[in-house]
């Protein structure tokens, strides 16, 4: 028990900005073995969002409790993902299919047009998705989006290899627990496809479509990469589930 709880502890520590119990460096193995843990990380966000959204669920200003649930939201990850997205929107707009430019610019700490375009876009469109779902009384979709955003980057460590021989996705990829992680993804998804099968169908399309960018632009996955693969399926499955909700 407590080998497991040390791996949490390693996935939330990556995944989040929330505190984690233990202070001494972690190993190769935790961080490989972490991976298996990282929905449950995405279940722990889902839970406190959902809390968040049951509480200020008295009021009838959707807009606004929208608004509050999206900024616990990049207050509980620290905004990584959202880093992420904007280091790969910079690179994959800016390198030009030139595989050294676009790697020099995911290194570029600044952020530039195209980085911040997609932090805008991606906070917008949640932040008008989940008002029209809680307009509609229908924001439970909120138990279900972080979980599987962090089962696709799950995926994507244990399907594509790294861009490059070294890193952090590179020390998960050579330590990743290759039989733990099939049985982790095909338990998940059978999960997760029987309690909202549509959406699931649609965010595993959106997965092979970011699994055939990642390739054509740089070969392989990356720190960023998996954190803007987390952001798009979440908000993949706001987006589809609002639409689905509108009334004729």
């Amino acid at each position: 028990m407590k080998k497991h709880l040390q791996h949490y502890w390693v996935a939330q520590s990556f995944l989040t900005r929330l505190p984690v119990p233990i202070s001494e460096q972690y190993n190769d193995k935790q961080i490989g073995r972490s991976v298996l843990y990282y929905p449950v990380v995405g279940f722990i966000i889902a839970l406190l969002l959902s809390v968040c959204a049951w509480l200020l669920s008295y009021t009838n200003q959707p807009l606004l409790v929208a608004a509050i649930i999206c900024a616990l939201w990049v207050i509980i990850t620290g905004a990584l993902h959202l880093d992420g997205l904007a280091d790969s929107a910079d690179a994959w707009l800016g390198g030009h299919g030139d595989k050294e430019r676009i790697f020099t610019i995911m290194k570029d700490p600044r952020s530039g047009t195209a980085g911040v375009s997609a932090i805008v876009l991606i906070v917008l469109l949640k932040v008008t998705a989940l008002s029209a779902l809680l307009e509609a009384d229908n924001w439970q979709i909120l138990f279900f989006a972080p979980i599987i955003a962090r089962l696709g980057a799950s995926a994507l460590i244990f399907l594509l290899p790294t861009a490059k021989q070294e890193g952090l996705a590179y020390t998960v990829k050579q330590n990743l627990p290759i039989s733990d992680i099939s049985v982790m993804l095909l338990f998940l998804s059978v999960v997760l496809l029987w309690f909202n099968p549509l959406i699931f169908i649609l965010s595993i399309f959106v997965l092979l479509l970011l699994k055939w960018m990642i390739i054509k632009q740089i070969g392989g996955i990356t720190g960023d990469t998996l954190g803007a693969t987390i952001e798009i399926i979440e908000v993949s499955a706001l987006v589809f589930t609002a639409l689905l909700s509108l009334k004729p």
